[in-house]
């Protein structure tokens, strides 16, 4: 869409997304509505075959007629047969998401590469795949950006990772200062919700999860960033555009807690 009016190509694509109606079964197939009516009616008519999602690569994004359930592991993808034998992961795919031999899912190997695979059976211990194609994601920031966030209360510190994620950071790092109130934070489960948020928002990396350290360790850690950005309620309006226009390419940004900064830390930043 362009100032509020849809284009020639998009209301072409939505024109014909209108005459095509899908229903999502238990198993999590998409059928046509046609088929569906038929197989209500007792299987007469024409035996449906068997469709695959059609997938295509355009300017480095995977482009599919359904969405792909996404996985991020240390794959290696020039193995053949290629196999998955991580119990997690295979009990994922197999007894959460119901996922059967013939489905297509994308794979992420840490390294920016990603791959779409058809499953091509379950065994016991293992699933083997068959490679289609593999390509490079290309939706990492140019700026690597580091969160110092001041632990927060409840479970808001996991809503912070999750959307951090999202946002594209690289590392996520849990600081305690002046007025933070709680002290601990799980880090395995901060880092399943950063993988499982990865995976979501099409990332080719999870961004590391720093252990807890303190607002003092945080000022020194700053000295390695081309620029560093501290956040605090009447400061002047932060400048994207010279951020991007200076070269920068790696970034800290610090964020208080829920009380704000001490004075002291203010001046110390």
């Amino acid at each position: 869409a362009q100032n509020g009016l849809i284009t020639p190509a998009a209301s072409i694509l939505f024109q014909s997304a209108r005459k095509v109606r899908f229903l999502r079964e238990p198993s999590g197939r998409m059928e046509f509505q046609s088929e569906k009516r038929a197989r209500a009616a007792g299987g007469r008519g024409k035996p449906r075959p068997k469709r695959n999602p059609f997938v295509f690569i355009s300017g480095g994004v995977i482009i599919t007629n359904m969405r792909l359930h996404r996985f991020i592991s240390d794959f290696d993808f020039t193995k053949k047969p290629f196999r998955i034998d991580d119990k997690e992961l295979l009990n994922q795919m197999k007894n959460v998401l119901r996922l059967k031999s013939g489905d297509s899912v994308i794979l992420v190997d840490r390294s920016l590469n990603e791959a779409v695979a058809e499953i091509k059976e379950f065994k016991s211990s293992f699933a083997e795949l068959r490679i289609a194609s593999v390509m490079k994601n290309e939706k990492e920031p140019e700026i690597e950006i580091a969160l110092y966030c001041a632990v927060l209360k409840q479970e808001n510190f996991e809503l912070v990772v999750q959307k951090a994620t999202e946002a594209g950071a690289k590392e996520i790092i849990p600081i305690l200062t002046h007025r933070t109130v709680k002290l601990a934070l799980r880090k395995d489960r901060l880092e399943k919700i950063a993988k499982e948020a990865a995976e979501q928002s099409g990332r080719g990396k999870v961004p590391e999860i720093s252990g807890v350290i303190s607002f003092e360790e945080a000022l020194k850690c700053a000295k390695n960033y081309h620029a560093n950005l501290f956040f605090q309620p009447g400061a002047p309006l932060f400048s994207q555009e010279r951020l991007h226009n200076s070269g920068t390419k790696s970034a800290s940004v610090f964020i208080g807690p829920e009380g704000g900064w001490e004075e002291s830390e203010i001046e110390a930043a």
